[in-house]
């Protein structure tokens, strides 16, 4: 079935995530609101609420009484796409990753892993500009993004985390199909299986039509495509789609399955996420 594991109730930062690749959006100071915020995300069995001011964040679960977590600073559940609801938790709902709102500082990004059973947190530094992209099914792997000079040119890579080791895996999580291959775009639907080990990405064209404004000279950016995270083994495939998925297509899981449709019915394509064949359908996922 088709996940979307938040609800935002007031506004958040903006995380972008998406394939191994290129992609355009991070976090940044712009995007802050300067009052008191609250989201919400359900994840397993229960609802993680933080409320984030200017420089205190509490952390709770909704319902448990005495259950909370006092952070200095400003930290919000990430969101992988920009319109989006709001991310972060594992699937089993026992861990979540904050994003530091005010963004990197001075090369450095911060993220803050909170166990929310033990209601214990520990600090995520990382040297560069990375977003929040998943959780593998165990939660021993944290994916980011790490974004990619020049700036603002939306060219990233997909890194794993590894919370025993407490450091970044060497290699990007990349699809080995396409190494070497560039790819850029927006990322406007995500959807992941119930157990959280496969995780879909639906990107788009940047809207400028290259790699971003000023940026013309990069190249003939890719086209739309989904881009597949195997969370449990810290693999991906990237699947081409055709040019007129765009803006307003949706994605869901169902079984093995990904729908991607358009606004009109007859529109529709079907991933097998096993072996990341396309294949074109009809009717809507709607």
């Amino acid at each position: 079935m088709y996940l979307f594991r938040g609800t935002l109730l007031v506004g958040c930062a903006l995380v972008v995530a998406g394939c191994s690749s290129t992609a355009d959006g991070a976090i940044g100071a712009a995007e802050q609101p300067a009052v008191s915020s609250i989201a919400e995300l359900r994840a397993g069995s229960v609802t993680v609420r933080v409320q984030s001011a200017e420089t205190r964040t509490s952390v709770s679960l909704v319902g448990g009484a005495g259950r909370s977590l006092e952070l200095d600073g400003r930290w919000v559940l990430p969101r992988v796409v920009a319109d989006g609801p709001v991310d972060g938790a594992t699937s089993d709902g026992s861990r979540a990753v904050l994003a530091e709102a005010a963004g990197s500082r001075a090369g450095t990004s911060r993220f803050m892993v909170v166990d929310l059973k033990a209601m214990a947190s520990k600090l995520v530094e990382l040297p560069g500009e990375f977003t929040y992209d998943a959780w593998s099914p165990d939660g021993s792997l944290i994916y980011f993004i790490e974004h990619r000079p020049p700036a603002d040119s939306g060219k990233y890579v997909v890194r794993a985390y590894d919370r025993v080791s407490a450091a970044l895996r060497p290699d990007a999580v990349a699809d080995k199909r396409t190494s070497g291959e560039e790819m850029a775009g927006v990322p406007i639907a995500r959807a992941s299986t119930r157990d959280g080990r496969s995780v879909a990405t639906l990107y788009v064209p940047h809207p400028s039509g290259s790699h971003g404004d000023g940026h013309e000279g990069l190249g003939r950016p890719h086209g739309p495509f989904v881009h597949l995270l195997f969370a449990a083994d810290a693999t991906a495939m990237c699947v081409d789609l055709p040019p007129e998925v765009a803006r307003g297509w949706t994605i869901v899981v169902q079984g093995n399955v990904l729908r991607i449709s358009g606004p009109a019915a007859p529109r529709a394509y079907a991933i097998d996420l096993g072996s990341g064949e396309l294949t074109k359908t009809a009717g809507t996922t709607r």
